[in-house]
């Protein structure tokens, strides 16, 4: 699991504000080496997005809410995959994700990720997949990408 930086909304969220914050966000992609922190917005990430065929962002589908032995609350969502359609814009190396969120019809920062490893993306036959995880520890807020799963 990699550690995201979550943005001010995210820490600021009660768990039970989570769902419902978590049911608009979508995944997207960036390029470059940005500075994460928690000041770092939304517009600085989408300047980086990539611009291969097919690149869209993606919704983020929640699984069950659930806890383990130590009482962490764990919420997983499906398995997300990113997959150019087309030769344009390749090749591309991609360099971590982030979650936006919508709130009031405003489109905003929840987290943002560099990867262990880029990925370059040379053809279509290129693919990156992970799945997203939302772990609430002893009032502290974690999300990242499953590495191991």
């Amino acid at each position: 699991m990699l550690n995201a930086v979550m943005s001010d909304l995210a820490l600021s969220a009660l768990d039970d504000d989570v769902r419902t914050l978590l049911a608009t966000a979508q995944v997207g992609l960036f390029t470059g080496a940005p500075p994460l922190t928690p000041a770092t917005t939304l517009a600085d990430l989408v300047a980086l997005a990539p611009t291969y065929t097919g690149y869209a962002l993606l919704p983020l589908t929640l699984g069950a809410k659930r806890q383990n032995a130590a009482g962490d609350y764990l919420i997983t969502c499906d398995s997300l995959t990113f997959q150019p359609t087309g030769t344009s814009g390749l090749p591309v190396t991609l360099t971590g994700y982030f979650v936006q969120i919508t709130v009031s019809a405003v489109d905003k920062l929840w987290a943002s990720e560099l990867f262990d490893t880029p990925q370059t993306f040379t053809s279509t036959l290129s693919a990156y997949s992970f799945v997203y995880e939302y772990i609430t520890r002893q009032l502290q807020i974690y999300g990242g990408q499953c590495s191991g799963c």
